[in-house]
C-alpha cells in the first residue's frame, strides 16, 4: 500500500485550492469524531499515536531505528535505518548520508544528548550542535517531524521487516506532503520556488 500523502488539514486546502466547496478542517474533524465519514479515529495519525507504547530503553539500543534528517527552512526529510542505537552505528550512518548527499547540503545538525549521539562530534563536513538536555524544543522542526513519521512507522512496533523501499516510498510522502507552514507548498517544491 502507498503511504498517504495528505494530512487532513492539507487535504481539505487541495479541495479549496481546486475551487471546490469544502468544509473547514475542525469541520471535518467534527464529521469524523461524528462518524459521518468513512475514516474513523483509529486511522487519525494523531489519535493513534496517543495509544502506542514505545520499547523499554534496555531493549531499545539492539533494535533497529530510523535516523531523521529534516532541513529547517524546507521541511525536506531524509530517512535512514541504522541496525541499531550504537554510538558507532550512528556515527557510520550520518557521515555516509553526509557523504552521499554532499556536504554543502548540511550546514549543521543538531541532535538530543542520547548516548547513541556520543561520537557524532568525530563527523566530518558539517557542524554538529547537541540540544540541552530534556530541551525538545531546541529541536522542534525534526520532533515535528518524528511525529509525522509514526503516522508510518508507530512506536513500539519493530523496525526489523521494514524494507529501503518502504522507508523510500514514506519519505517521499513526506517531501510531496503539503505544509501549512510553508503556505501549503511541498518541500520537494519549495526548493524550485527559492531557487
Amino acid at each position: 500500500r502507498k503511504p498517504r500523502v495528505h494530512s487532513v488539514d492539507s487535504f481539505v486546502h487541495f479541495y479549496r485550492d481546486q475551487g471546490k466547496a469544502c468544509p473547514s478542517t475542525t469541520t471535518v474533524y467534527r464529521y469524523i469524531d461524528a462518524g459521518l465519514l468513512e475514516l474513523d479515529n483509529m486511522t487519525l495519525p494523531k489519535k493513534l499515536r496517543r495509544r502506542i507504547k514505545g520499547y523499554k530503553n534496555a531493549h531499545k539500543r539492539k533494535n533497529p531505528a530510523l535516523m531523521t534528517l529534516t532541513e529547517r527552512y524546507s521541511r525536506t526529510e531524509i530517512i535512514v535505518k541504522i541496525p541499531d542505537y550504537h554510538a558507532g552505528t550512528c556515527l557510520k550512518a550520518l557521515q555516509d548520508t553526509i557523504d552521499d548527499y554532499g556536504a554543502k547540503e548540511f550546514e549543521s545538525i543538531t541532535f538530543d544528548n542520547g548516548s547513541e549521539f556520543a561520537k557524532l562530534s568525530e563527523i566530518v563536513g558539517t557542524q554538529i550542535y547537541f540540544a540541552h538536555p530534556y530541551s525538545p524544543w531546541e529541536r522542534g522542526t525534526n520532533e515535528n517531524a518524528n511525529g509525522l513519521l509514526r503516522e508510518f512507522f508507530p512506536k513500539g512496533k519493530s523496525l526489523r521487516a521494514v524494507t529501503l523501499v518502504e522507508i523510500q516510498a514514506v519519505q517521499s510522502a513526506l517531501n510531496h506532503r503539503p505544509r501549512r507552514i510553508l503556505n501549503y507548498l511541498r518541500p520537494c517544491d519549495y526548493y524550485r520556488c527559492m531557487a
